[in-house]
């Protein structure tokens, strides 16, 4: 029996809208002005308002962020439990910074995706998702980062990216201007875009079948 395709889909901005949940924090700690703008706004989220909301409440991050139409749903489908094929996995890459200890924020991450109805096989954290994959086996990552999306296509692992408003001007015609020629096919072959959840679900079996064929 061959071993399942094992997939890692990205935690923030990816499965949850980090824009609603940042911007939710900001108005609780009292500013009602900061928005979020990219996933480099967690960095000062500490010090955007009156009171420091996402301290206080640390031990509910998880539970407070909103996830995107269907991603819950279509994560399920390629848990093992629900397919021979495949075993899908959440990563957080602990931005913004959690000072939980890693069982705890991994337990969390993992009860709250029940919480919302779906199923998983497993969760990780670490800010070097490429490092995670290699030692887990992973086969395709899902993320919304251009930058780890180059990285896994690079490496030769089949990535997809979630097109967000942070990164909407991202193109693969572009990579011509700043990739070596000899990298550019590579990245090229191993890289899909989705705009949605819906799609990267039909992406996401169509990679599963390539690979197994």
């Amino acid at each position: 029996m061959k071993e399942p395709i094992r997939i890692l889909v990205d935690w923030g901005s990816t499965l949850i809208r980090d824009d609603y949940l940042f911007n939710y924090i900001a108005e609780q700690s009292g500013n009602k002005k900061t928005k979020w703008e990219s996933p480099q706004s967690w960095n000062k989220i500490r010090f955007i308002g009156d009171r420091n909301f996402f301290d206080e409440n640390i031990d509910s991050f998880f539970n407070m962020g909103d996830e995107y139409p269907d991603s819950v749903e279509v994560i399920s489908t390629f848990c093992r439990k629900n397919s021979t094929d495949s075993e899908v996995f959440l990563i957080y890459d602990n931005k913004p910074l959690l000072s939980t200890p890693p069982n705890e924020i991994l337990s969390n991450m993992a009860e709250s995706f029940k919480k919302k109805g779906g199923e998983i096989d497993g969760t990780y954290i670490s800010a070097d998702k490429l490092c995670i994959a290699k030692q887990a086996g992973i086969s395709i990552l899902v993320d919304d980062d251009p930058r780890i999306v180059l990285s896994f296509a690079l490496s030769g692992i089949k990535a997809i990216l979630m097109l967000r408003k942070w990164n909407r001007f991202f193109r693969l015609e572009d990579l011509q201007y700043t990739t070596k020629e000899e990298n550019l096919e590579k990245i090229k072959s191993n890289i899909t875009i989705a705009e949605d959840w819906f799609e990267a679900g039909i992406q996401i079996s169509s990679i599963i079948d390539s690979l197994k064929s």
